[in-house]
């Protein structure tokens, strides 16, 4: 595992459905960008677990966008219905 600082990069449309104001989404990235920006990969591991990426494409409430550009990255495609 390496030492390198994460860097955070969000999904196209991953806040799409966002329900706040634009001041409480700003806040949100920050938190997010600050708190996995200081972590190395080697703590991201030690903080994982696994999760079902098909299963969250199945998930009537997931955003199809966000769930197939996950699944692009681990180099999978979602199952035809």
């Amino acid at each position: 595992m390496s030492s390198t600082p994460l860097k955070v990069v969000f999904a196209p449309g991953a806040f799409d459905t966002f329900e706040g104001t634009q001041e409480e989404l700003d806040q949100l990235i920050a938190d997010i960008t600050e708190t996995f920006g200081n972590m190395t990969t080697q703590e991201l591991a030690e903080q994982s677990r696994s999760i079902c990426l098909e299963a969250m494409a199945d998930d009537l409430d997931a955003n199809p966008d966000v769930v197939d550009a996950m699944l692009a990255q681990t180099g999978r495609s979602r199952r035809l219905q």
